[in-house]
């Protein structure tokens, strides 16, 4: 009895196209025909795996090779098969370890900035900053913007960076001045970004931001003051100095020293929480950069600005240690370039903005209360004193960070 199967034609795959041809055997003589039958009949079966089955009922797992070979219902494949699917993982797994490279390679920064981020100072920030960096990006990081205070309470965002919560902060060193208390020194400088990385101060702070695991980059804004803000006329003592007294002003770590030592209560509020307490009475009065007054709506609360500005703009952008280690040189590199340009680019930015705030804060009825003579070294001396009083406090540098930051205002020797 015969067993083996005799077809009339056979199924093969055109690769490219997958699709069936039907190949017609050779037209042969009858003699060979029969010949080849007898020889077929005592030819000794071999143990030969079951033949392919036609493409049309292969299975739906069936995998189609590079050289058009099918695997049969089991999955099994040809030798040949084999070298192809070899060649194939090699392939794909070079491309996986690439790909992974080039992600890893790729640092991705979530940065917020402590200001609401409507403000001017936190524009600054993403417009100069964040374009400056991601102009730099391809050196393989990128730097998203998450948002303002919404994200992480103001007072809770440097512990947000040390834990690597966000990766990058924009934040006045005010918000954080119980553990970096170093940026006190900021705040009485009388010299510029540039002026403290050529003298060494900038080194010198970096240090101190290892405090909350973060790396300095910038020191922002820097050409920015403060000026005093209040809803109803200020007094004079019988000197005809400045007086503060029975007046409750908003405050935070920048501007508590001045305000206590003109004798006014401090009261503790989010900046988004002053156009409400000025109009209920909870503080008379409040501390600002000479930028950022309209963008509150505070331009129509305020009646009298102090004309003696003080202090400047102590905001800086760090990140955090661990994610800036994480990142290859030349991206440590870019993204400093882009520190450097920021620091310049920002001073002229917040002196257009502080022009228009200031007009639109006289149009609406404000006046100035000008301040002359003794009155007026009081008031810079009341204003650095205090804040020279808690450098040294808190701070064993404070006198190498006087010379290098701030040599323009000599301390009292008392």
């Amino acid at each position: 009895m015969c067993f083996c199967r005799c077809t009339a034609s056979t199924a093969v795959v055109d690769a490219p196209s997958r699709s069936a041809i039907l190949v017609l055997p050779r037209v042969a003589s009858s003699r060979n025909v029969i010949e080849a039958r007898l020889a077929a009949r005592c030819r000794p079966r071999s143990p030969s795996p079951p033949p392919a089955r036609p493409l049309q009922n292969r299975a739906p797992h069936g995998l189609m090779t590079g050289t058009g070979g099918l695997s049969d219902h089991f999955g099994r494949i040809s030798i040949m098969n084999r070298t192809d699917l070899a060649r194939i993982a090699a392939v794909a797994a070079a491309a996986t370890v690439a790909l992974a490279a080039s992600a890893q390679a790729q640092t991705r920064i979530g940065a917020m900035t402590a200001l609401p981020s409507t403000l001017d100072l936190a524009k600054s920030f993403q417009e100069i900053f964040i374009g400056e960096a991601n102009a730099r990006k391809a050196a393989g990081y990128e730097v998203n913007f998450l948002g303002g205070p919404e994200i992480q309470p103001p007072a809770k965002a440097a512990a947000a960076l040390r834990r690597g919560v966000i990766a990058m902060l924009h934040s006045p060193t005010s918000y954080y001045i119980g553990e970096v208390p170093e940026g006190y020194a900021l705040t009485l400088a009388t010299t510029m970004p540039d002026d403290i990385r050529a003298n060494g101060g900038f080194d010198m702070l970096q240090k101190y931001w290892g405090k909350i695991n973060a790396h300095l980059l910038a020191w922002g804004e820097a050409g920015t003051a403060y000026n005093t803000y209040l809803t109803k006329e200020p007094g004079f003592t019988r000197d005809g100095l400045l007086s503060l007294d029975g007046f409750k002003m908003r405050t935070t770590g920048t501007y508590r020293p001045l305000f206590t030592a003109l004798g006014a209560s401090a009261i503790a509020m989010k900046a988004s929480e002053i156009y409400t307490g000025l109009q209920r009475g909870v503080v008379q009065g409040f501390g600002w950069p000479d930028v950022g007054i309209k963008a509150l709506g505070l331009d129509k609360l305020v009646k009298y600005r102090i004309q003696q500005p003080f202090y400047r703009s102590n905001n800086t952008v760090a990140i955090n240690m661990d994610v800036w280690k994480g990142m290859t040189q030349k991206a440590r590199d870019a993204l400093s370039e882009a520190a450097l340009a920021y620091e310049k680019k920002s001073v002229g930015y917040m002196e257009e903005r502080r022009k228009k705030d200031e007009a639109a804060l006289f149009a609406a009825g404000a006046k100035d209360v000008v301040l002359k003579g003794k009155a007026k070294q009081h008031y810079i001396d009341a204003a650095n004193v205090a804040v020279w009083d808690q450098l040294k406090k808190h701070s064993p540098d404070a006198a190498a960070l006087q010379k290098t930051i701030f040599p323009g205002w000599t301390p009292p020797k008392n």
